[in-house]
C-alpha cells in the first residue's frame, strides 16, 4: 500500500516539471528566432544599400526604427520591468539608470520584449487554465485570465513591422533586379521572410489567445484531454491553429505582392491604398462613438495581413468583429 501512495504521487510531480520544460522551450525557440529575425532583417538593410535600392532601404529603415519606438514604448510600461526598475532604485539609485539602459537595448532596439510577452500573456495564461480540473473550472477561470494578462498584452509589434519587410522582400523576389544575384543574397531574403510570417503568425496568435475564450481553452499539449469535436486530438488544435494563421497571412501578402507586381507602381500603390481607406471606414462604422481615430488606423494596417476578428468571443465585442469580418 505505501508502494503504490509513493507511486501516485510521483506522476503527479512528473505534470508540472513537463509543462515547465516545454514553457522553456516555447521561450528559447521564440526567443531563437526573434533574435534571427532581428539579424535577418539588418542584413536584408545591408543588401538593399549595396544594390543602390534606397528607396526601399530607407522605407524598411523608417519602419525599423518605428519598431524599436514602440517595443521600447511597451518596454517601459510593463509591469515587470517597472517592478524590476523599483527594485533596482531601492538598492542603489544608479543601478536603475544601468537596468533601464540594458532593458531598451535588449528589449526595445533588439524587440525581445516580445519574448518576455509571449512568455507572460501567450504561453503561461493557457497553461494555467489547463491546471484546471474541470471545464467548469476552467470557464470560471478564465474570466479571471483575460484581466490578468491585459497588463501583459500590447499590439504586437511584429504585425506594425513584419508585414512591410514581407512586401518589399517578396517584390524585390520577384523583380529582375535580383534574379541575377548571388544564392546567399536570395537564401537571405528567403530566411527573412519565412522568419517574418513565422513572426507575424506568432502576433496574430497572441491576439486571438487574448480575445478568445474558444482559442485559451484548446491551448495545451496534454493528449489526455478530450474535446466536444476532436476528442483526444485536441492537443493538436496549437499547430492547426498556426498553420491556419500562417497561410492566411501568406496568400494575403502573396496578393498585395502580385498587384504590387503585376500593375505599374502608382496604380498598384493606390489600389493597396483605396483597399486600407476601406477598412478603416469599416472600422469606423462599427466601433463606438467615443474610439481615438489613431486605433482604426492601426488595425486597418494589421486587417490587411489577417482576419484578427474571426475568433473574437467576447461579450460585447463579438458582433461588431463578425461584421467587420464579414465586410
Amino acid at each position: 500500500q505505501p508502494v503504490q501512495s509513493e507511486a501516485s504521487n510521483t506522476q503527479p510531480a512528473q505534470a508540472p516539471m513537463r509543462k515547465r520544460r516545454f514553457l522553456l522551450i516555447s521561450l528559447v525557440t521564440f526567443g531563437v528566432m526573434q533574435v534571427s529575425d532581428f539579424i535577418l532583417r539588418f542584413w536584408c538593410l545591408k543588401l538593399y544599400f549595396d544594390q543602390k535600392e534606397f528607396a526601399k532601404a530607407i522605407i524598411l529603415l523608417l519602419v525599423e526604427l518605428v519598431g524599436i519606438l514602440l517595443s521600447g514604448y511597451i518596454t517601459f510600461r510593463d509591469n515587470d520591468v517597472l517592478l524590476w526598475m523599483h527594485k533596482a532604485k531601492l538598492r542603489c539609485v544608479g543601478l536603475r539608470s544601468i537596468l533601464a539602459s540594458i532593458l531598451c537595448l535588449i528589449c526595445g532596439c533588439c524587440q525581445l520584449i516580445q519574448v518576455k510577452r509571449v512568455w507572460a500573456r501567450q504561453v503561461t495564461a493557457a497553461e494555467i487554465l489547463f491546471d484546471m480540473e474541470t471545464r467548469n473550472e476552467r470557464n470560471t477561470i478564465a474570466s479571471i485570465l483575460l484581466p490578468y494578462g491585459r497588463a501583459e498584452w500590447a499590439m504586437p509589434v511584429a504585425l506594425l513591422t513584419g508585414v512591410p519587410f514581407m512586401l518589399v522582400n517578396g517584390s524585390s523576389l520577384l523583380s529582375s533586379t535580383w534574379e541575377s544575384q548571388t544564392s546567399l543574397a536570395r537564401g537571405v531574403i528567403l530566411c527573412s521572410t519565412a522568419v517574418l510570417l513565422t513572426t507575424v503568425a506568432f502576433g496574430i496568435i497572441e491576439i486571438d489567445v487574448g480575445v478568445s475564450s474558444y482559442v485559451v481553452h484548446r491551448y495545451h499539449w496534454n493528449p489526455k484531454i478530450r474535446g466536444q469535436k476532436s476528442g483526444r486530438l485536441q492537443w493538436l488544435y496549437p499547430l492547426v491553429h498556426a498553420a491556419f494563421r500562417c497561410g492566411e497571412v501568406l496568400s494575403r501578402v502573396a496578393l498585395l505582392v502580385t498587384i504590387l507586381h503585376i500593375f505599374p507602381w502608382l496604380l498598384g500603390l493606390a489600389l493597396f491604398i483605396v483597399n486600407y481607406i476601406g477598412l478603416v471606414a469599416i472600422l469606423w462604422r462599427h466601433s463606438p462613438s467615443g474610439e481615438r481615430p489613431l486605433v482604426h488606423t492601426l488595425v486597418a494596417f494589421l486587417l490587411l495581413a489577417a482576419d484578427l476578428g474571426h475568433f473574437v468571443d467576447r461579450p460585447a465585442f463579438v458582433l461588431p468583429a463578425r461584421r467587420i469580418s464579414r465586410d
